[in-house]
């Protein structure tokens, strides 16, 4: 064996993979690859999972996360600014994977981009980077993208802050999906490479299983945002490849080999229990999204597909629907939570995990399966939103109006639920009720211009 896959996208890469976990992992053993590592975006809920299923099937879990990384997170959340790079952390060891879970939770409850994306910066790398590797990801990580923007000198001097953080764990990570920029991106680092004797691995981005798979991604992909889009990535190389197909992309069989190097640094742990921290209660409950009916989904996928072959769009409709049905949880903390053996994250500024209940259970954690404990308004209204984005208008108006009822003064509830009212219910009357009060509590801002125009509208 000369090769193990070091970045893969699982179902915790949300509404950005296509990649089955158990076939992926036998796929990984017909290969003749005795390890693979999990490398979701910013996320580390399905890890108790993953290494459940490489175990039984004789297979090598590596436990990592691809996070969103800026060099200053209080400044870029200031400044409201949307550019961010990617870094790979690899835990070596039980106390680095505790290090993975502490950058995750803190980087959603310490630098929350806006409720978008937690963000990891040098700062939080300097607190929590022990027995942890560092491998520089797509393209886009903030080497590459700086030596973009800033030239040589500044690209470098990125590199260096990693290595004196990280020093003989670092490695420079090259792949070819046939893109100019990662070409580019894979010149500059060979050079530092050679310049400072830091070892180059060989990846491919990995979010679905087989080459044809492509087409499932795209859909996933194009309507992530419970919409249409015509989003589209610059490759369609993205498959787990065999090691034959990563020798067939042309570079040196020591940057394959490397990989091994990365392996071999990673110890096989058990993940830790509720039993090494002294642990808190949560209250968990899942939130659950209905699913798009059949008519809707075959509008997506025609519309999204054009005329692709229509048993191929059948086959497919199934990948819309699970991207679109999140299997979310919202937690009630009773202390302050770290996140330090679950990893929290904020959705809608609420805290959540993305556990499988059996898993949540496994942790010490208490179930719930009503909502009596949620009391706070704000929560309430952020909840409303998260389930008025995913369509689900019914729960959302109900939670709009419990936030009213516990006390909230946010004029957001009023506006919800006229924009319910309106468009999906016919019901003017009301709508207009709803935005006539939303106007008292608001009447300066853009969305209040909107609010406006729709008045006049229904009063025509």
């Amino acid at each position: 064996m000369v090769f193990v896959h070091l970045h893969c996208h699982f179902k915790g890469s949300f509404s950005d993979s296509a990649l089955p976990l158990e076939r992926t992992v036998k796929k990984a053993k017909e290969c003749g690859h005795n390890a693979i590592a999990i490398t979701d975006h910013g996320e580390l809920s399905f890890v108790p999972e993953f290494q459940r299923k490489c175990r039984e099937n004789g297979i090598k879990p590596i436990i990592g996360v691809e996070v969103y990384f800026v060099p200053d997170a209080k400044q870029c959340i200031k400044k409201k600014d949307n550019e961010r790079y990617h870094l790979i952390f690899i835990a070596k060891n039980e106390n680095g994977y505790k290090n993975l879970v502490r950058l995750v939770s803190k980087s959603w409850i310490e630098n929350n981009f806006y409720g978008r994306r937690g963000l990891v910066d040098y700062k939080l790398l300097r607190e929590h980077h022990k027995d942890l590797l560092c491998l520089t990801a797509c393209f886009f990580n903030p080497i590459s993208q700086i030596y973009f923007k800033n030239g040589i000198s500044k690209g470098e001097d990125e590199f260096l802050k990693l290595r004196e953080i990280f020093g003989d764990d670092l490695f420079l990570e090259v792949g070819r999906h046939f893109i100019k920029e990662e070409e580019e991106s894979n010149e500059f680092l060979i050079k530092l490479s050679k310049k400072y004797n830091v070892p180059i691995i060989l990846t491919n981005d990995v979010h679905y299983l087989e080459k044809e798979d492509w087409i499932k991604h795209d859909l996933i992909i194009k309507s992530r945002f419970g919409r249409i889009t015509d989003f589209h990535v610059d490759s369609r190389d993205y498959w787990y490849k065999t090691t034959d197909e990563m020798k067939e992309l042309g570079f040196p069989e020591e940057f394959l080999k490397n990989t091994l190097i990365v392996s071999d640094k990673c110890k096989e742990y058990d993940l830790p229990n509720e039993g090494d921290y002294d642990w808190v209660d949560f209250d968990v409950f899942p939130v659950e999204f209905e699913e798009i009916d059949e008519k809707e989904a075959e509008w997506v996928s025609n519309e999204v597909l054009g005329n692709i072959e229509k048993e191929i769009v059948e086959g497919i409709v199934k990948f819309w629907r699970r991207a679109k049905v999140i299997p979310e949880r919202i937690i009630k903390c009773k202390e302050k939570i770290l996140g330090e053996v679950v990893p929290l994250r904020i959705t809608e500024r609420v805290f959540t995990v993305q556990y499988l209940l059996s898993d949540l259970k496994n942790f010490g954690c208490s179930l719930s399966d009503d909502l009596n404990f949620l009391k706070n308004p704000d929560t309430l209204m952020w909840l409303g939103w998260a389930l008025f984005r995913r369509n689900n208008f019914d729960k959302a108006e109900r939670f709009f109006l419990n936030s009213i009822s516990n006390g909230s003064d946010n004029p957001l509830n009023f506006y919800g639920i006229g924009i319910i009212k309106w468009k999906k219910e016919g019901n003017l009357k009301e709508a207009k009720e709803y935005f006539v009060k939303y106007l008292k509590m608001d009447s300066s801002s853009k969305r209040s211009k909107k609010v406006r125009k729709i008045l006049d509208i229904i009063s025509k």
